[in-house]
């Protein structure tokens, strides 16, 4: 039996590298970039309006005879009229340029034509045929949006290991970016043993009981991000469980199976995979819940399926999940494992003595006077009692013979 840092050293150890593929960018939310991009064009790509209004030369627009004392540069006001001579719309640039004395009516993103340097706003503005009376002073410059301003061609704008936020999916689509390199999601298969599980529509009889942890993990794989691509149940035989593990490694990067991984004379997930080919890395860890977890690698033609076999009890099954197969899955899509964790203080004294580390699941409440939430430790902790994870905002990692009292700042790593 192995400690939970060396588990989590050797699944790292052999987790394979992550697989990127082109996909369409229509396709890519939420993957993670497997290169570089440098932007293609300039952005803006041309010189454009920030606001409705007119293009005008600074040079040309008269302030009105006011004292300046106490009184902010955006209040002077001006007095100036000015002919209208062309428009500049969005997609339609005006035909000729800006002569002294004239303006050019401008929508929001056109181009600003040659001989402006500055644009009015229309709030700013009072027009009487083709005349336009500028009534407040500009800025020189004022909502114009120079070329390249924001960055020029050549310039890298998306970076390998970004993962494509609706923003990033916008900057690609700005640069033509059909198509993308990115790192694919692997598929997972996942399979469930035991006799005594009904499917969560049957009504068990007898000591039968509903199949939970397989929609927990249909849940958590997904929402890890990973392409689930097989799932099924086998009963509590070997030839059932070889056959059915068979099919999920012939087509599943990553094999998560639940029950049948203890010691048990009905638990024949490991004889299985080792008939399989699978080489065992670790059986059993020092960890409450999660104790019986199995961990083994297949490489087939340079293929490699890793196999996490979990516990039975959905305590177990979801922790071991949470802790070692999704910070997996995640490496294995170019991302990250990072934690997300808050600082909190305890609530009362948390002592190990078992031998095992344990996996405290805890609720977080507003403390009084404290700024930090308080770390309530749940009261009912067995591996069968699924509301010690639906009650839990996370839990807290107690390694073994660890100690700590109560009003002890503690990290707690969050379920969601």
């Amino acid at each position: 039996m192995i400690s939970v840092h060396e588990a989590t050293a050797l699944i790292q150890q052999h987790t394979p590298t992550p697989q990127s593929a082109a996909r369409d960018l229509s396709k890519a939310a939420g993957l993670v970039l497997a290169r570089d991009y440098n932007a293609s064009e300039d952005s803006p790509r041309f010189t454009n309006s920030a606001m409705d209004g007119f293009a005008v030369r600074f040079a040309d627009i008269k302030f009105t005879d006011i004292q300046f004392a106490d009184i902010q540069f955006a209040d002077i006001q001006a007095d100036t009229r000015l002919r209208i001579t062309d428009e500049s719309s969005a997609g339609t640039e005006a035909q000729s340029a800006l002569a002294s004395g004239a303006a050019i009516r401008i929508s929001t993103g056109a181009l600003v034509p040659s001989g402006a340097d500055t644009v009015v706003p229309v709030e700013d503005c009072s027009v009487g045929g083709d005349t336009v009376n500028i009534g407040k002073f500009p800025k020189q410059g004022q909502f114009v949006r120079k070329q390249a301003s924001e960055y020029a061609a050549g310039t890298p704008i998306l970076r390998k290991s970004e993962t494509l936020t609706p923003a990033r999916i916008a900057l690609a689509a700005q640069h033509g970016l059909a198509r993308v390199d990115v790192f694919t999601p692997p598929p997972v298969a996942l399979l469930s043993t035991g006799n005594e599980l009904v499917n969560v529509d049957e009504t068990p009889i007898g000591t039968q009981i509903r199949n939970a942890n397989v929609p927990m993990l249909t849940a958590a794989i997904r929402q890890a991000g990973a392409n689930l691509v097989f799932t099924a149940h086998a009963q509590d035989s070997f030839e059932h469980v070889r056959a059915a593990l068979d099919k999920a490694t012939a087509m599943a990067d990553v094999v998560v199976t639940t029950g049948g991984a203890s010691v048990g004379e009905h638990d024949f997930i490991k004889q299985a995979a080792q008939a399989l080919g699978f080489e065992t890395i670790f059986w059993r860890v020092r960890q409450k819940p999660g104790k019986p977890m199995f961990f083994a690698k297949r490489t087939v033609e340079g293929r490699t399926t890793l196999l996490f076999g979990l516990p039975g009890n959905p305590v177990s099954t979801l922790m071991t999940f949470l802790y070692y197969v999704q910070p997996t899955l995640t490496r294995m899509m170019g991302k990250s494992a990072i934690e997300r964790s808050a600082q909190a203080t305890l609530s009362a004294d948390l002592a190990n003595m078992h031998g095992r580390a344990e996996f405290v699941r805890v609720r977080l409440e507003k403390g009084d006077e404290d700024p930090l939430p308080i770390a309530v430790p749940l009261p009912k902790q067995d591996s069968n009692m699924l509301t010690s994870m639906t009650e839990a905002d996370g839990f807290v990692f107690l390694d073994v013979d660890a100690e700590v009292q109560a009003g002890s700042g503690v990290r707690v790593i969050l379920f969601s």
